[in-house]
């Protein structure tokens, strides 16, 4: 683009027309273009009602449109262009500086080579482009594409409605150049990018720092370098990345890849579902498995090893301390160090392994430990104490001394032996020695007969007499022949008259017993008979109202617990629906006001602008000649409010020049005027 000569300006503009140029509220009049020091307008037109066209080249063809400068363009109503090479061509549009482009009604474009094409959307700065309604676009090469969407910094793109990108260029790849992947960017609805290279991809995302990554519908990815990928997760400090649905990596260099797991601390990894990794370098590779601790350096070599850092590599196991490791389902290491290794095993203490299944060791093989202050056994699976075992000693006649038991001392006919097998070895050496001696004896002329010695009998098969017998005198001596012959006569004797009164009196005895025996059973059978069948009969009858009450009372909580809560589920989503639908309405409502609202202010505020610009511009028409005249206005329009600076000056006594501005709020506008006595 080749530099256009800017020639000065001496025009004569008619009161009104300067009214117009300065945006002030007056009637209708026909355009007009300012006039060069050749005489010539410059090929400018200002064909729009009210319009003004000032400047080479200058095009005003809107009603009320204001074209100041070099080539620029205002085609619609109320439409702006100022500087050079300038298109404005919707109602309102503005386009101010070097190259802009305001065509969206509203629009507006200031600096260069900027573009506004959404309706109210604003680009400022260099090579921004503002598409997307109500969008903002400030910096250097930004892109606001989505509705009311929001792009600041350099080379940031806001691509998404309701986003929101702030940022500029991170070298990822450290090659020096800059690539389009490389800036700031925002592509989700509701998404927000702050930081360089900050980028959020999905709906609403966030990436708040340099060159962090949001991806996944609400993930977050908060500090420098993070990644978060998965549905919902959570990234944040330096370089985690957070992959895994609902998954969360926070610290350095942490990485989230399972379902649910949790990444904390400096280079941890959870793989697995519903994992946890916390500490540094630690790995929970399982469902459900947590490892929290560290590096254990096992080798002693001063540096970490890949089996010297916290492992819990089985579903649902437990590794908690520097380098713990536990291998297995539902293993448990709980120490620096310490290794379960097989399913269900539990490790206790510093470097304890564990490697039998449904175990716990407190220790390893050379380095056991001591289990203290257990309290004594009750059960059958519980541990016994050493007060519990040095009883089971003594009762066996041992003892225990120094953590050792001592071995007992038996003594068996004057010889000591100090184990009870060797001892029960000598008590049945000396049983065998003795049932020798039995049999020995048993081949005399005399012998027991019987194992309790109750009988002793003779030897032989045709029987023994033993003579010279004396009588016996107490009850257990043996009798002779002749104490034998002379007690038969009497004892048969005593034997009869005993024998026939005790049958007589035992007759009488069996005969009443008898009687009253059987009366009692009848009179005892008829009560238990009546008794037991009242009670069968009352307790059947309990039985079954109770029963029957439980039951009712049963069916009726059911009933009454199943109405309840089909009547709360039911009550619920209709809330539920109803308050969503009044929220979507409310927020479209919303919408709609705001809107409106910010239409009637920026009228609010050009009429404002216009009311400070004729107070001002009416002030300067007081100047003296030869003297310069400083004029300052305000303007008030249904609350909002406006201020003009102006300054006139005198030419000698023909020549008159005016230069002013009016703001309001982020609305602003200028004008400049010249005028010349003629005869």
């Amino acid at each position: 683009m080749g530099e256009i000569p800017v020639r000065k300006v001496s025009v004569r503009i008619a009161s009104a027309a300067i009214a117009a140029a300065l945006g002030a509220a007056s009637p209708a009049l026909a355009g007009e273009s300012c006039q060069l020091d050749d005489g010539t307008t410059g090929a400018g037109t200002a064909t729009g009602t009210g319009a003004v066209a000032c400047g080479h080249n200058n095009s005003a063809d809107g009603s009320n449109a204001t074209a100041v400068g070099n080539n620029n363009n205002a085609s619609a109503s109320s439409a702006t262009a100022v500087g050079l090479f300038n298109v404005s061509s919707q109602y309102g549009a503005s386009a101010v500086g070097l190259a802009n482009t305001a065509s969206g009604a509203y629009a507006q474009a200031f600096g260069y080579y900027n573009t506004a094409s959404g309706v109210t959307a604003t680009a400022l700065g260099i090579g921004n482009t503002a598409s997307g309604e109500e969008s903002t676009a400030i910096g250097m090469g930004t892109t606001a594409s989505g509705m009311r969407s929001t792009a600041i910094g350099r080379g940031a793109r806001a691509g998404a409605d309701d986003s929101l990108a702030v940022g500029g260029w991170y070298d990822r790849n450290g090659n020096g150049w800059i690539e389009a992947d490389e800036f700031t960017s925002v592509t989700g609805r509701y998404a927000a990018a702050f930081g360089a290279g900050a980028q959020a991809t999905a709906a609403g995302a966030t990436a708040l720092g340099s060159a962090n990554l949001a991806t996944r519908d609400g993930a977050s990815a908060v500090g420098f370098a993070n990644t978060a990928s998965g549905l919902y997760s959570q990234a944040f400090g330096n370089q985690n990345t957070a992959s895994g649905t609902f998954s969360t990596a926070l610290g350095m260099s942490n990485t989230a890849s399972g379902t649910e797991a949790t990444a904390v601390g400096m280079g941890n990894s959870a793989s697995g579902a519903r994992s946890t990794a916390i500490g540094r370098a630690t790995v929970a590779s399982a469902d459900d498995s947590v490892a929290i601790g560290g590096w254990y350096d096992r080798d002693g070599d001063g540096s970490m090893g890949a089996d010297e850092v916290t492992y819990a590599t089985g579903t649902h196991s437990t590794a908690l301390g520097a380098g713990a490791r536990a291998q297995d389902s539902r293993a448990l290491a709980l120490g620096a160090g310490s290794r379960a290794l097989v399913a269900d095993s539990v490790a206790l203490g510093t470097s304890s392994v564990a490697d039998r299944a449904n175990t716990v060791s407190v220790g390893a093989s050379g380095a056991e430990r001591q289990v203290v202050n257990v309290a004594s056994g009750t059960q059958a699976t519980d541990a016994v104490n050493l007060f519990q075992l040095s009883q089971v000693g003594s009762a066996l006649g041992g003892s225990f001394a120094g953590g050792a038991f001592v071995a007992p001392q038996y003594v068996i006919q004057g010889s000591a032996y100090s184990d009870v097998a060797s001892a029960f070895a000598a008590v049945d050496g000396r049983l065998t020695g003795l049932q020798a001696q039995i049999d020995t004896l048993q081949g005399a002329a005399l012998f027991y007969s019987t194992p309790d010695r109750s009988r002793i009998d003779l030897q032989g098969t045709n029987g023994t007499r033993i003579g010279n017998l004396a009588d016996g005198i107490q009850s257990t001596d043996a009798v002779n022949l002749g104490q034998m012959q002379a007690g038969d006569t009497q004892t048969l004797t005593s034997a009869n008259g005993y024998t026939d009164q005790r049958a007589a009196e035992t007759l009488a005895n069996a005969n009443g017993y008898t009687d009253q025996r059987a009366a009692e059973t009848l009179a005892s059978a008829h009560g238990y008979t009546d008794q037991r069948a009242a009670q069968t009969l009352q307790q059947a009858n309990g039985y079954t109202d109770q029963r029957s009450a439980q039951t009712l009372q049963q069916a009726n909580g059911y009933t009454d617990q199943r109405a309840a809560q089909t009547l709360q589920q039911a009550t619920a989503y209709t809330d539920q629906r109803v308050a969503n639908l009044t929220l979507a309405f409310d927020a479209f409502r919303g919408q709609i006001e705001d809107r409106f609202t910010q239409q009637d202010r920026r009228i609010s505020r050009q009429g404002a602008m216009s009311s400070a610009m004729m107070q001002m511009s009416g002030n300067i028409a007081y100047a003296q000649p030869g003297r310069g005249r400083l004029a300052v206005g305000a303007g008030w329009q249904d609350g909002e409010s406006a201020l003009s600076v102006g300054y006139g000056r005198r030419l000698g006594t023909n020549v008159t020049l005016s230069i002013g501005a009016a703001f309001s709020s982020s609305e602003k506008s200028a004008g400049v005027g010249f005028g010349i006595d003629t005869p």
